[in-house]
C-alpha cells in the first residue's frame, strides 16, 4: 500500500478534478487511509474506477487507500 502522503496526494488530485461538490472526509494517519464520510455518487464512481484504489464501506464510512 501507499504511504499516507502518497494516498493523500492521489486523493487530492481526484478531489481537485471533482471540485464542484462538497465532500466530507477524514485522514486517518494511524491506519494510512482516508475515510470518506459524505460524497456524491459521481465522485465515488470515479474513485472506484481507479484500479489502484482500495475502498471499503463499513458503518457508513468508506475507507480509501491505494496500491503502489
Amino acid at each position: 500500500m501507499q504511504t499516507i502522503d502518497n494516498t493523500m496526494k492521489l486523493f487530492f488530485a481526484e478531489l481537485k478534478a471533482f471540485s464542484h461538490s462538497n465532500i466530507t472526509f477524514k485522514v486517518n494517519y494511524e491506519k494510512n487511509q482516508i475515510e470518506i464520510v459524505d460524497a456524491p455518487s459521481g465522485f465515488l464512481r470515479k474513485i472506484y474506477a481507479d484500479d489502484k484504489a482500495v475502498a471499503h464501506l463499513h458503518d457508513g464510512v468508506i475507507t480509501l487507500s491505494y496500491f503502489k
